[in-house]
């Protein structure tokens, strides 16, 4: 696990907070993550487990990762994330597709779990994963947020090694500040979203 995950993971065990029996988990992770002023994405990277890094192509749906990456096509991007954290849905020919929390500022990241915790609440199992694939997105109404985040992204732009973030530590993952948006402001990207939901 990522050096950030391993002191949050201490706490957690040592205050005995635990997403399956403890009614405020999701908010206590997500708390611990607001203190959190910056992260230092390559140190990620580079102390994460090796058992739970892998090549893109290795990647699964319904799970969440996070990884470097350089957008194919950029120049004409109004805007892209070069530290993706994403839920992969599916797979195409030349990659794959995510819902990169990012493009969701904090407050909108907790609702859109929030709604999907409570859409899958008889199939979750944190041991392994919430299983989620574009069929699944397209027929539940209710997480119209994840629209403007749903992203394309193809293997061979995929600049690091993939992050695996177990499901105990997504309240957590998700609110750090990990987002590296290029030609535009964290916030730039977060009202051009917020407006388009």
């Amino acid at each position: 696990m990522a050096y950030i995950f391993q002191q949050v993971a201490k706490d957690a065990k040592r205050l005995k907070i635990d997403r399956k029996t403890t009614a405020n988990a999701a908010e206590w992770y997500r708390n611990e993550a607001k203190k959190v002023i910056y992260v230092t994405n390559q140190k990620v990277l580079d102390n994460a487990d090796p058992f739970t890094s892998f090549t893109a192509s290795a990647v699964n749906a319904g799970k969440m990762y996070c990884f470097f990456y350089d957008a194919k096509t950029k120049e004409k991007l109004p805007y892209w994330d070069q530290f993706p954290l994403i839920f992969m849905v599916g797979t195409w020919e030349s990659g794959f597709y995510g819902i990169n929390l990012h493009y969701l500022p904090p407050q909108a990241r907790a609702k859109l779990m929030d709604q999907l915790y409570a859409g899958h609440t008889n199939n979750l199992n944190f041991n392994r994963t919430m299983q989620l694939n574009i069929n699944d997105l397209k027929s539940i109404s209710y997480l119209r947020n994840f629209k403007p985040c749903f992203k394309k992204y193809r293997y061979d732009h995929v600049k690091s090694k993939v992050i695996y973030i177990n499901p105990e530590k997504w309240d957590f993952a998700m609110m750090l500040p990990m987002q590296r948006f290029q030609k535009a402001t964290d916030q730039q990207v977060w009202n051009d979203t917020m407006k388009s939901i």
